[in-house]
């Protein structure tokens, strides 16, 4: 199966596992450290960063998928 442009954009962002309820329920939410939002970006995440001796939280954009639509990109990158 050849790679989607989407696909090959995913591949440049940072990836978080979401765990679901149950097993077959966890999603894969893809996003930028700098906090620009990757293609198709439809959804928001809160990520916690380092700042100075501490963290803080922020929103940022994000692509969640199923598992199963995450792995392609995953594997790629």
């Amino acid at each position: 199966m050849a790679p989607t442009p989407a696909d090959d954009a995913l591949t440049r962002c940072a990836a978080v596992f979401l765990p679901g309820r149950l097993p077959r329920e966890g999603r894969v939410a893809f996003w930028h450290p700098d906090g620009t939002g990757p293609p198709g970006a439809d959804a928001e995440l809160t990520v916690a960063r380092r700042h100075g001796n501490g963290a803080r939280s922020r929103t940022v954009p994000a692509v969640i998928l199923p598992v199963a639509a995450a792995l392609p990109p995953l594997t790629r990158a």
